[in-house]
């Protein structure tokens, strides 16, 4: 049996690449799948509005509480509150309760992902040649929103 052993930053850059394939693929198509519900452009330009405002709002608290308990754990509630997010656009219906739903949670997930996952590359890039460590991570970034836009389009 061989064992494949990989480094923490090998691991890590499989990781991003791993959770942006999941997260461009539906954050990428939101304002299509709006659209589709039969949302018009005010409403698509609100949602992103709105979701711009509340990450500004969301990053203070959400930085303390993983200075508090730690980062991974913002980056563990991301990946439920994305799961979330998915199921509810998949029984979206015209309505605000669920229009100012999708929008907080695609606020919460993308604030607790973005802030964890470059604390934790900290943590995983100590003590090492920054540039071609972060190099890689981008790599790994751009393929997922390369890859989930074209399969997400199939």
């Amino acid at each position: 049996m061989i064992k494949l052993q990989l480094s923490n930053i090998k691991k890590f850059n499989l990781f991003v690449f791993f959770t942006m394939f999941a997260k461009y693929s539906v954050e990428l198509f939101m304002p299509v799948i709006l659209y589709k519900l039969n949302y018009n452009l005010t409403h698509i330009l609100l949602y992103l509005l709105i979701t711009s405002l509340l990450n500004i709002i969301v990053s203070i608290p959400a930085t303390k509480f993983g200075k508090k308990y730690g980062f991974k754990y913002l980056i563990i509630i991301s990946a439920f509150i994305f799961i979330a997010m998915y199921f509810l656009v998949g029984i979206l219906k015209k309505n605000v309760i669920y229009f100012l739903l999708v929008s907080l949670l695609s606020s919460l997930t993308n604030v607790f992902y973005y802030i964890g996952r470059h604390n934790y590359a900290g943590v995983v890039l100590e003590n090492q040649k920054i540039g071609k460590k972060v190099g890689g991570i981008l790599i790994a970034t751009i393929l997922a929103n390369m890859l989930s836009s074209i399969f997400s389009s199939i």
